[in-house]
């Protein structure tokens, strides 16, 4: 004679299928399978540049001018990022002693090893 299964079988089976899709959905996350909730896929010039553009201001044509400072767009960057984050943020838009602007791009010659590991 068959066996009837218990109403909360099924639940149990749910149950069981949800904490396993949770579980594998979070340890991917973990391992970076996943992008940050409204994280914007961008290359790391587009940081630089839409950080650059915050922290100097922008000529008509669309220079950076890195011997103006723009006020209003390193208040919103402290409010947004933090003390901490704002410092990261500089020490990598800055422009560095001795190194200008290349005059093509009119942005800080930089190469990778001088960004770090993390970058922006």
């Amino acid at each position: 004679m068959a066996r009837n299964p218990h109403p909360y079988e099924s639940v149990a089976q749910e149950l069981l299928g949800w904490i396993d899709s949770e579980s594998t959905w979070a340890a991917d996350a973990l391992r970076g399978g996943h992008t940050a909730p409204f994280g914007a896929d961008i290359t790391e010039r587009e940081k630089r540049d839409y950080y650059a553009r915050q922290m100097f201001q922008v000529a008509p044509n669309g220079d950076i001018q890195y011997d103006k400072p723009n006020a209003q767009g390193r208040d919103t960057l402290m409010k947004q990022l933090g003390v901490s984050g704002y410092s990261k943020v500089w020490e990598e838009i800055r422009p560095k002693q001795g190194r200008r602007p290349t005059p093509e791009s009119n942005e800080p010659d930089l190469d990778q090893d001088e960004m770090g590991d993390e970058g922006l």
